[in-house]
């Protein structure tokens, strides 16, 4: 199957889903349960889609010094986020909210402890299918092996198997309402 099909099954599986907050809140605990989590400082979060999991959850039970992803062009940065309330609409997409740009709160990868990463389609060995613009790809290229990728999704986005190139970037793990 190719890239375009599977995200088209993908998107399909994601307007299906049903359950969504307690499988948010089951994915959260997970999150929180992680070694990795708990050991961090800096943790990069997502605003969700719709159809994503609801990871911002996190700010109530679990805080952290949290970051959210901003487009920047063709690129993806990073910005420390000291309240929920910063990650705000876009004016170029209804349902996608990013921080600010404010230059001082540019935070490099190498900085971040934990990564949660979403994505269309994952494997439980860490390969990932993104919505094809290759903005985490790029931006997870200057992670160091100190920074932990972790992909978060509901488990009807996994798959066995899922093609996967030389610049797309590996999942340290997969959680999903069911663990990790």
């Amino acid at each position: 199957m190719s890239k375009t099909e599977l995200r088209r099954t993908a998107r399909q599986r994601l307007v299906q889903i049903t359950e969504r907050e307690e499988k948010s809140r089951a994915i959260v605990s997970t999150v929180m349960a992680l070694p990795q989590y708990a050991a961090a400082v800096r943790v990069a979060l997502f605003a969700p889609l719709p159809s994503e999991p609801m990871i911002e959850l996190l700010w109530a039970e679990a805080p952290r010094q949290f970051c959210y992803p901003r487009v920047q062009g063709d690129d993806l940065l990073l910005l420390d986020v000291a309240h929920p309330w910063e990650v705000q609409e876009t004016p170029w997409h209804p349902q996608v909210r990013e921080p600010a740009l404010r230059p001082e709160r540019v935070i490099p990868i190498a900085d971040v402890d934990v990564v949660l990463v979403p994505g269309l389609a994952f494997t439980r060995d860490g390969n990932r299918l993104g919505r094809g613009r290759g903005f985490y790809d790029r931006l997870l290229a200057g992670k160091t092996a100190r920074t932990q990728l972790v992909g978060v999704c509901f488990a009807e986005q996994l798959f066995e198997e899922l093609p996967c190139e030389a610049h797309d970037a590996r999942m340290d793990l997969v959680i999903t309402e069911l663990g990790g």
